[in-house]
């Protein structure tokens, strides 16, 4: 028989889950493996179900298709409208803890292979039979370092604590470290102090606090890398700092003076720097909500099974672990062989127990003397103006304890529920989230 000169080739991938070794999801079990409806029923439903994109359809009367539709519904859409219906009581019955999650997302397409010569490029299928490539860090034999419940309670704590001072840690700088070319861990130790001391030097010279939380992760597409959440001065629409950071400029602006001076440090420190390994993420304007999520997001690597609330406690009467408590799905942080996370030392627990971040405590020692006696040297006159209006409106400020005490986060208050944890705009905007 004469061969097809195509017959070599590799067939495209189907996609209506009936045939061919893609499209089929999960279960990977092929409608045309079987007889009958029933007995395809059958083997899925002892698979776990269909995967979560497989397009399958449950379709007659026999005795496990039943079981299937029950359960999975009779086709992909109508399980979509099941899972959502089962969501939404889920939701209703659970506010206490965080149902919904966000998604998060993978940013790795500034990648280049030649910049991370370690790395790998594999060819991966999404769930319709599309091929994509990924860069991926070869695996280690290390066990992955999960953040276990105090890690947790000091980040959420320091977060607060900012939160609570109106220094919301919503400014996000990502660095991977291998686009920098430090690929021993005392070359990380070494470029990760100086980037916190050039964070803290250029706020010191404006008057304002180092607060900061950070992680670091080991992932199979970045590699070794650090996220440290900063408040760096953004002013509001209303309220706090709104007098002088509206009238200036968009290069004038704090924020956007903050981002290029820390590009042009990396530049001077680290010589040629590929694209995409420093990136600081954050509006002009400062979102306290956004804050919280940048926590979530730093804390998604966290120990499954660590139970923090007994049902007996609980307002549902079920166990609440530490991931309810956390806005992110679950990823692997990876293995990380320096220090996992941490917090500044202006929102330490040495810190908190007096009350009032590092940076803040002269305000409350003689604050009549604010206006006109604030000399900040080697700051412009602009960048003056904008601090001094940014700590009187911080002065007058409903939410600043009129006289300092030891401050104590809700979740070391004992509080397990997220509607107590978080504040109220961002568990709406988590819920109404797609």
């Amino acid at each position: 028989m004469p061969v097809s000169r195509d017959s070599n080739k590799p067939k495209k991938p189907r996609r209506d889950g009936q045939s061919g070794t893609f499209g089929i999801g999960n279960s990977g079990i092929r409608r045309s493996d079987f007889l009958s409806n029933d007995d395809y029923a059958r083997a899925v439903h002892e698979a776990g179900g269909p995967g979560p994109n497989e397009r399958f359809v449950a379709d007659g009367l026999g005795e496990h298709t039943r079981l299937l539709q029950a359960i999975h519904g009779v086709n992909r859409d109508d399980r979509q409208e099941l899972f959502q219906a089962e969501l939404a009581r889920e939701i209703g019955d659970r506010p206490h803890v965080f149902v919904k999650k966000w998604k998060g997302r993978l940013r790795g397409g500034y990648l280049k292979a030649s910049a991370l010569p370690e790395t790998v490029l594999e060819t991966r299928h999404n769930a319709d039979g599309a091929a994509r490539q990924v860069l991926i860090m070869p695996k280690s034999d290390q066990a992955s370092r999960l953040i276990d419940e105090a890690e947790f309670a000091e980040l959420y704590s320091a977060c607060e604590f900012a939160h609570e001072f109106g220094l919301p840690l919503d400014t996000m700088i990502t660095v991977t470290w291998s686009l920098l070319g430090c690929r021993s861990d005392d070359e990380v130790k070494k470029g990760f102090q100086a980037l916190l001391k050039c964070i803290g030097d250029w706020l010191g010279q404006r008057g304002w606090p180092c607060a900061y939380i950070y992680c670091h992760e080991n992932s199979a597409m970045l590699g070794l890398h650090s996220h440290i959440a900063l408040h760096v001065p953004g002013g509001t629409v209303a309220g706090r700092s709104s007098l002088g950071l509206k009238q200036l400029s968009a290069m004038e602006h704090p924020r956007r003076q903050f981002k290029a001076y820390l590009k042009k440090w990396v530049e001077r420190r680290f010589g040629g720097v590929v694209k995409g390994a420093v990136r600081t993420t954050g509006g002009l304007v400062e979102q306290p909500w956004l804050a919280f999520l940048r926590l979530g997001y730093m804390t998604k690597g966290f120990e499954r099974g660590v139970l923090v609330q007994s049902a007996k406690y609980a307002p549902d009467c079920r166990d609440v672990f530490l991931g309810d408590l956390i806005p992110f799905r679950w990823r692997d942080p990876g293995p990380v062989s320096v220090k996992r996370c941490g917090v500044s030392q202006s929102l330490g627990p040495t810190q908190r127990r007096t009350g009032v971040p590092g940076g803040l405590e002269r305000f409350y020692a003689d604050p009549v003397k604010l206006r006109g006696d604030l000399k900040l040297a080697g700051v412009s006159a602009v960048d003056l103006g904008t601090a001094c209006s940014d700590l009187e409106s911080w002065m007058k400020a409903d939410r600043r304890p009129a006289k300092p005490k030891r401050f104590q986060s809700a979740y070391e208050r004992g509080s397990r529920d997220v509607r107590e944890l978080y504040p109220q705009d961002f568990v709406d905007r988590l819920n109404l989230y797609r």
